[in-house]
């Protein structure tokens, strides 16, 4: 990933979320609890915090949706994947809405884009107050294993950029830099 496109998701975040404290772009926060069951999305992974457990399905039911999640192998929101693929491939990391929050997998802009294009895009994008530091750290430690043409980054102002900094309890924001860190330390690129 190019610091200029980085730099670029950046300003459009902070126009997200000026937009969102505006009131010009509703926003609201999502539960991740799922009725009856572990929680899909749990701050497991040592690299970049929260992710899913692996090969699992969940069904979330809200007053305005009922979803059915599902988690491969590598324990992304996403069907079952090859690391050996040869035929071109995007990898597509970000905020609840590009992991698809309260729609089911066909629904998902990442499945619709690999419907209409015929190429595939692996969804590493996920939901549980997951921010930009941590999009970079799954993308250093997960994402990258695949071979990727390109890289979409959705990002919603909501999750990535005022929980971030604006409203932020101290815990997370700890546990946000611990997390980049760590990598630093550890030489992890």
């Amino acid at each position: 990933m190019h610091s200029s496109h980085f730099v670029m998701a950046i300003t459009f975040e902070i126009l997200s979320a000026i937009a969102i404290e505006s009131h010009l772009i509703s926003g609201e926060t999502p539960n991740y609890q799922t009725l009856g069951l572990r929680p899909f999305w749990v701050d497991e992974n040592p690299h970049f915090g929260m992710w899913h457990p692996a090969n699992e399905e969940y069904t979330h039911i809200k007053s305005c949706f009922s979803a059915l999640y599902t988690s491969n192998s590598y324990v992304a929101g996403d069907k079952e994947r090859s690391k050996e693929i040869k035929e071109r491939q995007v990898l597509v990391i970000g905020a609840p809405f590009v992991e698809g929050y309260g729609l089911n997998s066909p629904e998902r802009t990442s499945d619709l884009l690999e419907q209409k294009m015929g190429i595939e895009h692996l969804n590493f994008a996920t939901s549980g107050h997951f921010v930009l530091t941590q999009y970079l750290l799954l993308y250093q430690h997960l994402s990258k294993q695949f071979r990727d043409d390109a890289v979409i980054i959705g990002l919603l102002s909501d999750n990535d950029f005022r929980m971030m900094t604006l409203n932020m309890e101290k815990s997370t924001l700890r546990t946000n830099t611990d997390l980049v860190l760590k990598s630093e330390a550890t030489g992890i690129n």
